[in-house]
């Protein structure tokens, strides 16, 4: 609840402050359907104490690591026992620098399943205790704590965590770890801003969660769901469609050179 009042009043924030909307310019976005495994090794069981994981927040362990990370989470589909369209879309790239203090967030969010508010679309660099935002072509210091939080959006918040992951058991190497790879069933989902009605299902779920246990975190966490009766975001009204989430961490004790953003 913590991480769905969060995002409400960030976007609130933001939003009311919003001199123009100006695109944000990404790396190409992630395919959003299930890609190939890169460079599978073997069937082999993890080391000692990795039969079992839970990444809840799903970037656990990451604090004090150097890394950039890549998700989405896209839904498709239509408001219960209706035609009418609900459909969301976030993207998340953060970065991470512990030597330096600095962290860096990228920001596309259009969560209004009812289409009644301009989608949030910013940049948020945190230098030590100063926070900058900007968004289209205005930039400025981060001057209340819900501005200061536009840089602190991460994986948990958007997505969640897994708990009590089993090993299937499978090696291979992705994005250049030494990964393992887990099974995700609904039971292992803790997911951050999706919840069932009564009368709610997951009519189906595939997926895919990958393990480095050196550092222990997860590089790799994609799922995709069919869901009825569910309430995004806080929302109160319910929808049934297509979910897909996607994860990807990348350049591990690669320390980003993070600075002001342009404009500032």
């Amino acid at each position: 609840m913590r991480r769905v009042v969060l995002l409400v009043l960030l976007w609130s924030v933001l939003v009311g402050c919003r001199e123009r909307v100006v695109t944000v310019e990404l790396p190409t976005p992630m395919d959003i359907h299930m890609r190939a495994t890169e460079i599978v090794l073997t069937r082999e069981a993890p080391p000692a104490g990795f039969d079992v994981v839970t990444f809840n927040p799903l970037d656990a362990n990451l604090a004090a690591l150097s890394w950039r990370a890549e998700m989405t989470l896209t839904f498709e589909g239509v408001f219960a026992r209706t035609t009418r369209a609900a459909n969301a879309t976030s993207t998340l790239i953060v970065e991470n620098n512990p030597l330096t203090v600095a962290r860096r967030v990228v920001a596309f969010i259009d969560n209004d399943l009812l289409g009644e508010s301009t989608p949030l679309d910013y940049e948020a660099v945190r230098l030590g205790e100063d926070v900058f935002v900007r968004q289209g072509e205005s930039c400025q210091p981060a001057l209340t704590a819900a501005q200061k939080a536009a840089a602190d959006l991460s994986a948990g918040t958007l997505l969640g965590g897994v708990v009590n992951a089993r090993t299937v058991p499978r090696r291979a190497v992705i994005n250049g770890e030494t990964v393992w790879q887990y099974t995700l069933t609904p039971e292992t989902l803790a997911l951050a801003n999706v919840a069932l009605t009564s009368e709610g299902r997951v009519l189906a779920l595939t997926g895919e969660l990958w393990v480095a246990p050196e550092p222990n975190v997860v590089v790799r966490f994609y799922a995709d769901m069919e869901l009825e009766n569910a309430l995004l975001f806080g929302g109160t009204l319910p929808v049934s469609g297509t979910l897909r989430l996607r994860y990807d961490l990348y350049d591990l004790h690669t320390p980003p050179n993070l600075n002001v953003p342009f404009g500032c």
